[in-house]
């Protein structure tokens, strides 16, 4: 069971980060001085492509870990999972209310980065 809390936390905070980034893709170079075409700058999207140009083809391969936005998004979604599995065997109230802890974790993680 407190796999599953940790698992949610996690969860909910890389959410958090994924949204923040999604609404101001600038964040982590305002925060922590990332550049731009790093792996959490805001040009970060130039990654999926051959030498990192737009007008060559896409990358073969998962983006998962190319940039922050993929890669947070695939964590998230891989620990919330994971937590309710494992909290299956205690009943669906409490994978109810992991999803709302993660949700809530998000929430803050968002708000944080502003």
């Amino acid at each position: 069971m407190i796999l599953s809390i940790i698992f949610a936390l996690i969860a909910g905070a890389a959410w958090g980060m994924r949204e923040r980034y999604h609404a101001e893709p600038r964040v982590f170079e305002r925060l922590m001085g990332v550049e731009p075409e790093g792996w959490a700058g805001s040009k970060a999207w130039k990654r999926a492509y051959v030498n990192n140009d737009p007008g060559m083809p896409h990358k073969f391969g998962p983006n998962t870990f190319r940039d922050i936005w993929h890669f947070t998004g695939t964590l998230a979604k891989l620990l919330l999972v994971a937590a309710c599995v494992l909290a299956c065997s205690k009943g669906l109230v409490l994978v109810f209310a992991l999803y709302a802890l993660h949700a809530l974790i998000a929430h803050i993680t968002y708000i944080a980065l502003e």
